[in-house]
């Protein structure tokens, strides 16, 4: 799913420019703090096969970045089925698709937060 930025734009200055309380700003940067340092072990370029990984579904994954990038954006929860279909299993070919994984340092700071 991809956004429009105009539209993401346009959401960002109708929530800024009225002007978010001071104590709301303080408490987003807060919030996201922590994830902009962990969004930055999210699909790494380089995988070191020894290491494990963790598939994060798309529908976590955007509203994360959103969340990370601007003010208004809740931060998202993992669901417990991960994006898995009735059956358990990922609906996605691991070799084909284009997937978001993280290695298992910011797994481990996802989950704990």
């Amino acid at each position: 799913m991809t956004i429009c930025p105009l539209c993401v734009e346009a959401e960002y200055h109708s929530r800024t420019a009225p002007g978010l309380s001071k104590e709301d700003k303080e408490f987003w940067k807060a919030e996201s703090k922590v994830d902009r340092q962990i969004i930055k072990f999210l699909n790494p370029k380089f995988v070191i096969y020894d290491n494990d990984y963790y598939y994060l579904p798309d529908n976590f994954v955007e509203p994360w970045e959103e969340f990370v990038k601007y003010d208004y954006a809740p931060r998202p929860k993992l669901s417990s089925d991960m994006g898995r279909c009735r059956h358990g299993l990922l609906p996605v070919d691991l070799e084909m698709d284009e997937i978001h994984f993280i290695c298992k340092k910011g797994w481990d700071q996802v989950v704990q937060k």
